[in-house]
């Protein structure tokens, strides 16, 4: 579950508000919260900024929050920039390991059937919430076409 509270130094008590009415609200419907999955997170463009400075420590119950760089929702992995520079990379490497794994699972060399093999199981990885995610710097559209390059280049070498 992501719960997003824009907090600045004037709502400070807000968010906490927030965070004891999710409590309340699970406790009323009977819901355990996974405490242990949820964190805190800026998302700033200013570098240097310490997490810890001008914020308080934010409670669910009696669990204190943890601050965190990174939170992973839905499979994607959000930075404190939005720039999802960690969550490209990552891609990026399941999508190689992906491939090389069919070349070494499939005994077919066939091109239709290993073609149908990365549409089914390594453009999924591709594709998934990039409307969320999608790349825009140069760099991180690279590292996306470098996996369906590579894969295209060695299939080729095969055959």
């Amino acid at each position: 579950m992501l719960i997003v509270c824009l907090c600045v130094c004037h709502t400070r008590v807000l968010c906490q508000i927030v965070c004891d009415r999710l409590a309340t609200w699970a406790e009323i419907w009977q819901l355990r919260i996974a405490l242990d999955k949820c964190n805190i997170q800026r998302i700033s463009n200013r570098d240097g900024v310490n997490i810890t400075d001008c914020s308080p420590n934010y409670k669910i119950g009696a669990h204190v929050l943890h601050w965190s760089d990174e939170t992973r929702d839905l499979e994607v992995i959000i930075d404190k920039k939005l720039n999802f520079n960690s969550h490209v990379s990552a891609v990026a490497h399941k999508a190689h390991v992906r491939s090389s794994l069919i070349l070494i699972t499939f005994k077919t060399r066939d091109p239709i059937v290993l073609t149908q093999a990365f549409i089914t199981y390594v453009r999924l990885l591709l594709e998934y919430c990039t409307s969320v995610w999608s790349p825009y710097t140069v760099s991180n559209i690279n590292k996306i076409e470098s996996c369906q390059h590579w894969s295209r280049y060695v299939w080729y070498a095969i055959f």
